[in-house]
């Protein structure tokens, strides 16, 4: 009951913003500095992928393995999707596992590279896309925050950290899409990738500065593997955490098909604050 509660729910917001699309976009974009226009085709990737986790919050607790929530995340996407294909992805163990085992990595930070460095090795990604992959990790994991910040200048630092990260990954947006690849799989699966990473950023920045927000609780609450960390900053780091799980998780959507991507990505967040953060 609670599953067809869900899909009751999310396909009336769906539908909603699915009319709206167009004027909630520009609406998102001009009042939010994360946000700025863009070309790259699968954007719509990148919004759907934040309606999904605003959809799946009340449910999150009925969900016990990645498998579940991801299941839950793609029957979403077949409500408003005509003939997408049917998956389980039980029956995906071997794809299961290798984005559990990265995710289960210590260090929060590194979660995406190494899940990239997985799927390349086993030779799921050629060696340029797995290029693009790890140039979207490197425009988040390469920006580093002062810790060192005075108390007054701690909010700035905080600011400036996201807008470095949000900068870098628009611009790097613009070079791969105009990109050439080799096939429309390849084009799709990192334009899917930097879609969801942008509109992660934007969601999970909105989590951080709203104490009222239904995820907010789950943010201060994660923590990230290093020892001497400080209440003010741990959250800003656990925000870029969160946005390259999304990342990688729409990565694995792309491996199985089309239009995945998103879905995955919504439920690994939520995977990843019920199972992977302590």
């Amino acid at each position: 009951m609670k599953m067809k509660t869900t899909l009751y729910r999310g396909f009336a917001l769906l539908f909603l913003s699915t009319l709206l699309f167009s004027c909630s976009k520009e609406k998102s974009q001009s009042e939010d500095q994360l946000i700025t226009k863009s070309t790259n085709p699968y954007e719509n990737f990148g919004v759907i992928h934040n309606d999904y986790l605003d959809i799946l919050q009340p449910d999150l607790n009925d969900f016990t393995t990645t498998a579940e929530f991801l299941n839950a995340s793609y029957e979403l996407y077949q409500t408003t999707h005509a003939g997408a294909p049917i998956i389980d992805f039980a029956d995906y163990p071997n794809q299961l596992s290798d984005f559990d085992n990265a995710m289960s990595n210590p260090n929060q930070l590194q979660r995406l590279g190494d899940y990239i460095s997985t799927i390349h090795s086993a030779g799921e990604v050629t060696d340029g896309v797995a290029s693009d992959l790890n140039a979207i990790n490197d425009a988040m994991m390469g920006v580093t925050l002062n810790l060192e910040a005075s108390p007054e200048s701690q909010d700035q630092a905080v600011a400036d950290y996201f807008s470095e990260i949000a900068a870098n990954l628009n611009d790097l947006e613009v070079t791969l899409v105009n990109k050439t690849y080799a096939n429309s799989d390849e084009r799709a699966m990192v334009l899917t990738t930097i879609a969801i990473a942008r509109y992660s950023l934007e969601y999970w920045t909105g989590v951080y500065y709203d104490p009222t927000h239904p995820y907010y609780s789950d943010l201060s609450n994660m923590d990230v593997s290093l020892k001497t960390a400080r209440p003010w900053w741990k959250q800003a780091l656990c925000v870029l955490a969160t946005v390259g799980v999304d990342a990688g998780a729409g990565a694995a959507g792309s491996l199985i098909g089309p239009g995945v991507g998103a879905a995955c990505a919504a439920g690994g967040s939520g995977a990843m604050i019920k199972i992977f953060w302590p």
